[in-house]
């Protein structure tokens, strides 16, 4: 369709010389292949489809398995290269290595934080632009040669801008991999398998700790070359993931709300077929009965007149037209207006999400090794060993409690975890404060902080992932990764290492105080505004722009043989 700025190739046939008739005809040929139909609405065409109802009434398989852990790894590598930061830092700054102070050690992980943010801005946009297959490679390719980089660093300024280098790899992945994960996921696992993603980020940290406890090791590999090494390992990590992709398919939500009809119901049939291959005869007879009774979605493929056009949307913005050709450009002042306008609360609900969790993760763990060695005294050898049980209880929580999400559901669950690690990490920097804890202690009091946190802190990512429509929600959660680790992730490793410099344990306790008390705001705020989405499809948690409802976003597309101009 013209409109779309760039004909998808079931369509490419319908020119701008072609007539109505001639075009309907051709449109009523490509939906006959796919079991859907279409209709006119006066000036609309109008397909509808089956297509998201099937990808959710599938059962989890060993195809969506391979899909999780081909994406998923990047959380693992991310891990990784976080914990490494944190496990090496007191090894930066010894007068062998890059010797670093505990303020540029901060900055550091600011500077990653801040290339994911980036990251996460200009690839979200391309993601929702292009697709999300298209956004896998380049942004791996984009990580290995940053890490790779990161073991060649000769001094504060080349180490902070590799550091910067590497986020920005892995904030391109974060948008474009939660999208098409939660795309096309089945909606009853799709919160358990979202936490378990998140989850993941801990046997990478958990695997950077036992390695360190090798390389970091002054016995065994050279000060300034233990480092390097490890860096080096993450990069090497990466490298099957870049293969492993190749057999993921293009999100068929993404295809259809972009036009590419007969693509999104050929990549579902594939699908369908891999997954139907490992049922048990009971599991065929209940989904061939479920496949009766898939809802139907009404979408907004073209017009019936082939012109240039442009898309309003009636219900929005008072009535100001959102979007330029097609949905995937919509540009990031346009995507803010559609969040602020259409969905205030729910923008409150994640940008208070993103901001605590972020604040109290990334200030407190980008200071671990400080922590245990100022305070405790811990050799840098044997701080690898400490976050092991540490990460170990991060990985557990979604573990244990990642199920709940999709039965107990999102709302109590959000709020339970946000509360519990804010009355946890209170008690746990009171007996800090008080020198209670020893090495031990301190490092079991925080792994059972984190235990309940870090479902918590995955449920944020989860929320923003799946309350937003399709044609915005790599952008969607691009806005909010960039909400939150800008107020909460660059100034909290800053923030939490200036308060460690100066050796008093009551200033590190009111960092932790401040943490536990964005919890509790983010916890009420959950409480009033979360959204019941378990167990829904996308389509009924946030319906798409191009989506043809009654009730909810209505969108029109205007005849005129002028040509469109962009908001």
């Amino acid at each position: 369709a013209e409109y779309m700025g760039e004909s998808g190739p079931a369509l490419s046939a319908m020119s701008e010389d072609k007539s109505a008739d001639e075009s309907r005809s051709l449109m009523d040929s490509v939906h006959s292949s796919t079991g859907d139909f279409i209709e006119y609405e006066d000036d609309f065409v109008v397909h509808s489809t089956s297509i998201p109802s099937r990808l959710d009434k599938l059962p989890f398989s060993s195809w969506h398995l391979r899909m999780v852990m081909a994406l998923g790894v990047t959380w693992i590598l991310d891990g990784m290269e976080v914990s490494l930061l944190s496990i090496a830092s007191g090894v930066l700054q010894e007068a062998g290595t890059l010797h670093l102070s505990e303020v540029q050690i901060g900055f550091s992980g600011s500077a990653y934080l801040t290339g994911a943010v980036v990251g996460a801005i200009v690839f979200g946009y391309l993601a929702d632009r292009f697709g999300r297959r298209k956004l896998f490679l380049l942004t791996l390719i984009i990580y290995v040669i940053s890490v790779t980089l990161t073991t060649l660093s000769w001094n504060f300024p080349s180490f902070l801008i590799f550091r910067f280098m590497t986020g920005l790899g892995v904030g391109g992945e974060y948008t474009a991999i939660f999208a098409a994960i939660d795309e096309m996921i089945p909606a009853p696992v799709r919160g358990f398998v979202d936490l378990m993603i998140d989850g993941s980020w801990w046997i990478g940290s958990c695997a950077a700790a036992v390695l360190s406890l090798y390389f970091l090791n002054p016995e065994f590999v050279s000060v300034d070359s233990g480092w390097r090494f490890l860096f080096a390992i993450g990069a090497l990590a990466a490298l099957p993931a870049i293969f492993s992709r190749n057999f993921i398919p293009e999100s068929p939500r993404w295809l259809l709300t972009h036009g590419y009809i007969h693509e999104a119901e050929e990549t579902v049939r594939h699908i369908e077929e891999a997954v139907i291959k490992e049922m048990s005869s009971e599991q065929k007879r209940v989904y061939t009965e479920a496949k009766e009774s898939h809802s139907v979605s009404r979408v907004l493929i073209a017009r019936a007149q082939m012109n240039q056009s442009a898309i309003f949307h009636r219900d929005m913005l008072s009535h100001r037209r959102v979007a330029r050709t097609y949905a995937g450009t919509l540009g990031y002042i346009d995507v803010v207006k559609i969040l602020l306008r259409t969905y205030p609360t729910r923008f409150l609900l994640a940008s208070t999400l993103m901001m605590a969790q972020a604040f109290f993760y990334n200030g407190i763990f980008y200071t671990y090794g400080l922590i245990l060695k100022r305070f405790y005294g811990l050799g840098e050898d044997k701080v690898g060993l400490m976050i092991i049980p540490f990460a170990i209880g991060n990985f557990l929580g979604p573990v244990v409690f990642g199920r709940f999400f999709d039965t107990v559901g999102r709302r109590k669950m959000i709020v339970s975890t946000y509360a519990g690690s804010a009355v946890l990490l209170a008690a746990t920097s009171l007996l800090f404060q008080f020198d209670c804890l020893s090495v031990a202690t301190q490092t079991l009091a925080w792994s059972l902080v984190f235990f309940v946190a870090s479902s918590g802190a995955s449920s944020a990512h989860l929320t923003v992932s799946e309350i937003f429509p399709v044609e915005i929600r790599a952008q969607s959660m691009a806005v909010f990764f960039t909400i939150g680790l800008g107020i909460g992730g660059i100034v909290a490793p800053s923030f939490f290492s200036f308060l460690v410099s100066l050796e008093a344990r009551i200033y590190v306790c009111i960092g932790y105080y401040i943490g536990a008390f964005f919890m509790l705001v983010a916890a009420f705020v959950a409480f009033h505004y979360a959204v019941d989405a378990e167990r829904k499809t996308l389509e009924d948690v946030a319906a798409p722009l191009s989506f043809a409802t009654d009730d909810h976003m209505k969108l029109r597309i205007q005849l005129s043989q002028a040509p469109h101009t962009s908001v």
